[in-house]
């Protein structure tokens, strides 16, 4: 992935393709125990092969969203109106896991279940 500096972060674009992996149960869900306001969960399960739908940054501090894109994302969002993942949303934990976007997106390549929490980014 190609990487390029701004100001003093890098930014840097990803593909969360999925190694191929036993799929989860299937289940979905959106819970708001334990989510702090301003930020939202996804809960999904996240098949082998499946892109997860979305385009982020690498930052110091978790996975800006930069577009949205066809996948299991899509998904979510149309089932989850109320938790639906937008373009300027910060993914800051996967699974337990937060600190640097890199430690984040090493999670999500490894996982085939994603609980992701999300700031919600601004309109």
């Amino acid at each position: 992935a190609a990487g390029s500096t701004e100001g003093s972060r890098t930014v840097r674009s990803i593909s969360l393709a999925t190694p191929a992996q036993p799929a989860a149960a299937p289940t979905s869900q959106a819970s708001t125990a334990d989510v702090p306001k301003g930020y939202f969960l996804v809960d999904m399960p996240r098949p082998p092969g499946q892109p997860l739908g979305f385009d982020v940054e690498v930052t110091e501090v978790g996975l800006n969203v930069s577009a949205m894109t066809k996948g299991l994302m899509e998904q979510w969002n149309a089932a989850h109106p109320e938790a639906q993942v937008r373009p300027g949303d910060v993914c800051v934990e996967v699974n337990g896991v937060s600190g640097t976007g890199a430690e984040i997106v090493a999670e999500v390549k490894r996982s085939s279940h994603l609980k992701m929490l999300f700031a919600r980014g601004q309109a």
